[in-house]
């Protein structure tokens, strides 16, 4: 009896467009991760934004189309991660992202910017402390 190999056989696409305020504003030069899920195997690859917030379109692995015709059968998609960062913004991490064969996903990604004072480098200069001998309204 032959043993049914495990893992993907067919591809799907992902584009990750990764933007700030609202999806308003694209943020270039973001680094993006996608990585496949413990269960899928080892696959990750880093890929960087471009000036519209676009990046490259990957091509990955996913299980045939025709694994959904089968009921109780193996997930008719593949999972990914997706980890996005970019120094200023708070780091933005999406899991279970699911990829099916034969389609374009577009993942679309929001990175929040930090306060500068959050910075490794800058640090507040200013700290109030209201003790129980100051009064706010004097």
């Amino acid at each position: 009896m032959p043993t049914p190999t495990k893992g993907p056989h067919a591809t799907g696409t992902l584009t990750v467009v990764v933007h700030t305020a609202g999806n308003a504003l694209p943020v270039p030069g973001a680094y993006v991760t996608v990585s496949a899920a413990e269960e899928e195997g080892n696959f990750s690859r880093t890929v960087i934004t471009d000036e519209s917030g676009r990046a490259p379109t990957l091509i990955l692995e996913t299980p045939p189309a025709s694994a959904s015709l089968t009921p109780g059968g193996a997930r008719p998609y593949a999972v990914y991660s997706i980890r996005t960062e970019k120094e200023g913004f708070y780091t933005n991490e999406n899991s279970m992202v699911p990829l099916f064969a034969g389609v374009n996903s577009v993942q679309p990604v929001e990175l929040l910017p930090r306060p500068p004072y959050e910075s490794e480098d800058i640090q507040p200069t200013q700290n109030t402390d209201f003790t129980s001998e100051q009064q706010l309204n004097s």
